[in-house]
């Protein structure tokens, strides 16, 4: 799911885009609310379980602050001390913040740290399915959504973009817009409250659409 260079634009049949790219709209796109992906909604979500997965370094779209970063997660942990945590590192988290949530696992009795070498291919998936709440740092834009898919309630971890209109940052600020996320500051101050939104589903729209269009008799 991407944009492709509108000198390539007319070699495609259909291309899936993502709406926040704010891209013209042509017979051969079909925008979706960020990249499909194979989550699914989950029935099972304890709502006094949360999840918060945490990214890392990208040169070419923002700075990286572990000591922000840590400071953020330990203000979601001391203000809802009656949930259970998992925290979860990626290839792309430096050392430094490793050893940040390391510590947090050994200072919190109801924080688990998972790094990322140390889970297996679905963990994640899994864990969509029985976390009601997860925050997520706005640098994993692509679990933002996997996240919305599975049915959680999702907020925003920030950091600092070096652009911004890049990408991500156009994609977090679309779905803040529309109440699918809430940033830190917003839960913090008590302006925002998660609503029941319907889970995303944009897999299942895209195979619709090409159904539609070449295999109409074929859909359900």
């Amino acid at each position: 799911c991407m944009t492709p260079l509108r000198i390539l634009r007319s070699s495609f049949d259909l291309c899936f885009v993502p709406i926040h790219d704010q891209t013209k709209e042509a017979d051969n796109l079909f925008f979706t609310v960020g990249p499909p992906n194979l989550s699914i909604a989950s029935t099972s979500q304890d709502r006094k379980k949360g999840l918060i997965l945490v990214g890392g370094e990208d040169t070419d779209s923002h700075v990286w602050h572990s000591e922000m970063i840590s400071g953020q997660i330990t203000e979601v942990l001391n203000r809802s001390e009656d949930m259970t945590w998992t925290i979860a590192s990626s290839p792309r988290t430096p050392a430094q913040t490793e050893k940040n949530l390391k510590d947090l696992d050994s200072a919190y009795d109801n924080v688990l740290f998972f790094p990322f070498s140390q889970t297996k291919p679905g963990w994640v998936e899994a864990q969509y399915a029985v976390n009601k709440t997860v925050w997520v740092t706005g640098d994993s834009i692509s679990m933002v959504y996997e996240a919305l898919s599975a049915g959680c309630n999702v907020g925003i971890l920030p950091v600092e973009w070096k652009r911004k209109n890049n990408k991500f940052h156009l994609s977090e600020n679309y779905l803040i817009d529309r109440s699918r996320v809430i940033t830190l500051k917003q839960w913090a101050d008590g302006d925002a409250q998660w609503r029941e939104n319907r889970p995303l589903h944009e897999a299942d729209r895209c195979a619709r659409e090409l159904l539609k269009r070449w295999w109409p008799e074929n859909l359900p």
